[in-house]
């Protein structure tokens, strides 16, 4: 099988490609950062209404409860 492809005026089209490209060049810019910004927030929706973990203790004299989770005591560990 054989194609062939003629262009006539390539300097001309090859000049409108490029137009074309800074002209098209930041709104991708714009998209591509509103797509980043809406993964952020869908992720930090999941992770803030997820399962939580960790081990809840409660002190008394003055009675208060706090949550400690694995990455706490890992922190604690690799900062000794």
């Amino acid at each position: 099988m054989d194609i062939k492809i003629n262009v006539k005026n390539l300097k001309k089209v090859m000049s409108q490609l490029g137009r074309l490209n800074k002209d098209l060049e930041q709104p991708f810019q714009e998209v591509v950062k509103g797509g980043g910004q809406l993964i952020r927030a869908e992720a930090v929706k999941s992770i803030q209404s997820g399962a939580k973990s960790g081990i809840v203790y409660e002190k008394y004299n003055p009675r208060i409860a706090f949550n400690v989770s694995i990455n706490c005591f890992l922190f604690k560990a690799a900062s000794s």
